[in-house]
């Protein structure tokens, strides 16, 4: 009952999915994914004459998945002076950019430093070092910053000695969706992996910093 609700969501308030063509015999039944949210489910009905598509009330849906990105993704740019081009994370839903910066052509050819990679999921951004609690003096300096704890990195990072966090972003966790990029976006990636502060979570709807998501082929953290 609870996935049968699940996907009645999907269909009357997402309104967005995309689906296989339906499979042949006594019923009609339709492998579909929610564009939105990713659930996936299936429509079943009988193979009458009298039935349509599921989708009936969009007439124009595209017929798979791959049709919906190619209609939807955003624009891609190479200058940085783009005045359509947006900046940070977000703190609230919004849509993604109208437009995203890539590198070059060119500069993307000259080789990765990093693996090709595509998908990222959302997990949060947590310590991976010891926290103590500020000093006096540190309340004193960051008056109205709202830090609550300091993460004390190891030697080896030196001259980096730690990160200030806020209880906010210590109570913060990711969604756990996985976020598929195109070609350009992934080799612009691999090839500088510190080119982008912030990414898009199609689960929160949002732009979060990259340190809250890690590759789904290796487990890295984004832009490291």
């Amino acid at each position: 009952m609870f996935e049968y609700l699940k996907a009645l969501r999907c269909i009357y308030l997402h309104k967005s999915f995309s689906y296989d063509l339906p499979s042949a015999g006594k019923y009609l039944i339709w492998d579909c994914s929610c564009i939105k949210c990713g659930h996936q489910f299936k429509i079943k009905k009988p193979n009458t004459p009298r039935w349509v598509s599921p989708v009936r009330f969009d007439k124009t849906r595209p017929e798979s998945w791959d049709e919906w990105t190619r209609q939807n993704r955003p624009h891609l740019t190479t200058n940085p002076s783009d005045p359509r081009l947006g900046h940070g994370a977000d703190e609230t839903q919004t849509p993604q950019q109208e437009v995203y910066l890539v590198l070059s052509e060119d500069e993307r050819k000259k080789g990765f430093i990093r693996p090709y990679r595509e998908s990222y999921k959302h997990i949060g951004s947590k310590p991976k070092y010891p926290l103590r609690d500020l000093s006096d003096e540190e309340k004193e300096r960051y008056e109205g910053e709202n830090y609550v704890k300091f993460e004390i990195y190891p030697d080896s990072m030196l001259p980096r000695t730690g990160k200030f966090w806020t209880q906010k972003q210590l109570d913060q966790n990711g969604c756990g969706t996985v976020t598929k990029m195109g070609r350009d976006l992934s080799e612009t990636y691999a090839r500088n992996p510190h080119f982008y502060g912030a990414t898009y979570c199609v689960g929160c709807q949002m732009h979060r910093p990259v340190a809250e998501f890690v590759w789904v082929d290796d487990g890295e953290v984004v832009g490291s």
